[in-house]
């Protein structure tokens, strides 16, 4: 096959891509509005209920037909509801488990994937491909089979194991990472092509020989500055575990002291998702907590800095991103900045203690904030611009479909 004869591609994500309120959602939109205008025809089919909005949406991704495999999404924060998917299914992990139950339940999903021979078949994320765990098939499907890693899944369930002080959750977590780790390696071994969104978890995932790192594509919006004192910024995923975990170490542990420090410091919180574990921060001075925003770049326009306390994770974070494009430095971690092209001291500030933050808080400045950030977008536009990205999937995958071909089973 050359490029042009890549035409017919099916692609699975393990949530509806719009609202693009997160990370993940994101780097989904961002291929998916792209890469037809490179040849590619897309249908997709993603995990939730059917929906009016849904299909409405539809015209906002150039793609030619969506698909629903009913699914509601269920967390595992419910002790009960992880040793129901641990008593039903013992080998599957158990965030993996209700998409795995979902694909098996909808007929449908089988014969969409059979309906045609597809030149693509991409898997967006561990989770979309949960029905691999019992599919045997797939090494006798003809067609490329893509996997779409946003972060190397395995490798978050890891260090939160390291992190975790509690020894019977300890165990737990170690047990499911093993779990997520066997699975992940034999998606990787059935897949065709491996799609990484950094170096580094192209590295962590191996299989380099066909495997590529194309980041996260991000349409830019220049904004005016609006900066007059320094406003501190959360934008984030309010209920992923890293992110929450992080905002409550962050609002323990240094805003207290930056805020006595430095008593013009305001902090605005802001992302989708539960974050009724806030309830007991709303005491704090100065804290405000918006919840959901439609539209982000007000709040970019006032921050002098945002916020990313991450300690555990993979792949790269996407309001990193989105930040430096609005020309707003950050404040994250070691972690939080794995992947990103954005070095200590010149475009970004990394400190993963307390102490650290605390310091890097009291002495920005506004000045300092504006020098930071446009050398941030400066680093960041070429390598994260959308149609880039996008020729480079395309480019990759090209390359991979000229190869004879021996999917793993």
């Amino acid at each position: 096959m050359d490029e042009f004869e890549i035409k017919q591609v099916l692609w699975v994500v393990p949530k509806f891509p719009l609202p693009a309120e997160d990370g993940s959602r994101i780097a989904t939109l961002s291929l998916l509005q792209t890469l037809p205008g490179l040849g590619y025809e897309i249908d997709l089919v993603y995990f939730g209920e059917d929906s009016t909005q849904a299909r409405k949406d539809l015209a906002l991704i150039p793609v030619r037909s969506i698909f629903n495999i009913p699914h509601t999404p269920r967390t595992a924060d419910d002790l009960l509801e992880v040793f129901r998917r641990v008593l039903k299914n013992p080998t599957v992990p158990v965030t993996l488990s209700p998409f795995l139950e979902s694909a098996r339940k909808c007929r449908e999903f089988n014969e969409i994937i059979n309906s045609k021979k597809w030149d693509l078949l991409v898997y967006d994320s561990l989770h979309g491909a949960a029905h691999l765990i019992k599919d045997s098939c797939i090494s006798a499907r003809e067609e490329l089979i893509v996997y779409r890693a946003h972060n190397c899944e395995s490798e978050i369930w890891q260090r939160k194991s390291m992190q975790e002080k509690n020894a019977f959750k300890k165990i737990l977590l170690k047990w499911q990472t093993a779990l997520i780790s066997r699975f992940e390696r034999l998606l990787c071994k059935r897949s065709n092509a491996i799609v990484t969104v950094s170096e580094k978890d192209r590295s962590s995932l191996g299989s380099l020989d066909k495997s590529i790192s194309v980041p996260v594509g991000f349409k830019r919006e220049k904004i005016a500055s609006l900066k007059t004192e320094p406003n501190l910024l959360f934008i984030g995923q309010l209920d992923w575990p890293p992110n929450r975990d992080g905002l409550e170490w962050f609002l323990e542990q240094v805003w207290p002291a930056a805020k006595k420090a430095r008593p013009e410091l305001n902090l605005t919180i802001a992302g989708s998702g539960d974050g009724a574990y806030l309830e007991k921060f709303k005491s704090l001075d100065s804290v405000t907590v918006l919840g959901r925003v439609r539209d982000l770049a007000p709040l970019y326009a006032r921050a002098s800095l945002t916020l990313a306390p991450i300690f555990y994770g993979s792949g790269t974070r996407v309001k990193i991103i989105e930040s430096a494009l609005y020309g707003v430095p950050c404040l994250s971690t070691t972690i939080g900045t794995e992947g990103l092209n954005l070095e200590n001291g010149q475009d970004c500030f990394i400190s993963d203690a307390s102490k650290g933050w605390i310091e890097i808080l009291s002495k920005l400045s506004l000045a300092q904030s504006d020098e930071f950030g446009k050398r941030a977008e400066k680093k960041l536009a070429v390598e994260h611009d959308p149609i880039r990205c996008a020729q480079k999937f395309q480019t990759f995958i090209s390359e991979i479909s000229a190869r004879p071909q021996n999917r793993e089973s």
